[in-house]
């Protein structure tokens, strides 16, 4: 990988390939540290690409987010099949019952989606709010139920989040992803300044 800059003392275009990168190879003059610290970052950027379990999530999070939200617009006409614990409901009924949270996680998906393809920092909390907000109405409807199995679902929503913590916080990779990503963003005005 390269990074093409605009060198701010004699305004030639310069290609880095590789650290460091201190001085312009055409006048031998030192880029500044802003600049320098932008070119790292891009070229770390190489070393860390986004993790394919992130790639995974933000195409399923925008199928499911789209599917999500055709049903919440088809379910006030009735349109298609809604149940609740292997029960049917009408399309008003199931959105009085859980409109508003299955809403909330159609666009909890979409903000995924829109984070991870953008790169957003904000993305791991967003899936975890979405493992949040869906293991919550998961539990509410069994409340609502015979709760038959509330102790085993709670036990699988503790292990979950624990799970998604951990890949999204702990995990090598991601943190890597992340940490470049941070880099990129502190550099990139000056990248915009002095970039080619």
């Amino acid at each position: 990988m390269s990074v093409a800059v605009i060198c701010p003392h004699c305004t030639k275009a310069a290609t880095v390939y590789e650290l460091p990168a201190g001085v312009c190879p055409n006048c031998g003059g030192s880029f500044p540290e802003d600049l320098r610290l932008s070119i790292k970052a891009n070229l770390d950027r190489e070393k860390a690409p986004r993790p394919h379990l992130l790639t995974l999530g933000m195409f399923g999070s925008a199928f499911f987010g789209a599917v999500v939200c055709l049903f919440m617009l088809l379910a006030p006409f009735n349109i298609g099949t809604y149940s609740i614990n292997d029960g049917q409901l009408s399309g008003p009924e199931f959105l009085r019952r859980v409109g508003v949270g299955f809403g909330a996680i159609g666009l909890i998906c979409i903000l995924i989606s829109f984070a991870l393809w953008r790169e957003r920092s904000w993305a791991r909390p967003m899936m975890l709010l979405f493992w949040v907000v869906l293991n919550a109405m998961t539990i509410g409807l069994e409340l609502n139920g015979p709760q038959e199995q509330l102790g085993f679902m709670i036990f699988f929503v503790i292990v979950q989040l624990a799970f998604a913590s951990w890949y999204l916080y702990g995990k090598k990779s991601v943190q890597a992803y992340y940490r470049v990503l941070n880099q990129q963003k502190i550099g990139q005005k000056m990248f915009d300044r002095y970039g080619a």
